[in-house]
C-alpha cells in the first residue's frame, strides 16, 4: 500500500504534541519510508516507552516481571 499523507488521523487529532520542523520533517520522512502513518508511528513509540517505564517501576517495586509476548 503507497503512503498517502492525508493529515491527522482521528486518534492524532485527540493528542497536542510539540515539535520543531526539523523533527517533524524527519518523523515524516521516517514514517514513509517505513510505509506507515505518523499517527501510528507515534503510537507505537508509546507503547513502548510505556511498557519499558512499567517494567522499570515493577523492577524497583519488587513485584515480578511481565512476561512479554514473542
Amino acid at each position: 500500500m503507497p503512503y498517502k499523507k492525508t493529515g491527522a488521523s482521528r486518534p492524532m487529532k485527540l493528542v497536542t504534541l510539540w515539535m520543531t520542523e526539523d523533527e517533524k520533517a524527519m518523523l515524516d520522512a521516517l514514517a514513509e519510508e517505513q510505509k506507515i502513518t505518523l499517527s501510528y508511528a507515534l503510537r507505537e513509540g508509546l507503547k513502548l516507552y510505556f511498557d519499558d517505564a512499567k517494567d522499570w517501576i515493577e523492577e524497583r517495586r519488587g513485584d515480578e516481571p511481565r512476561t512479554k509476548p514473542a
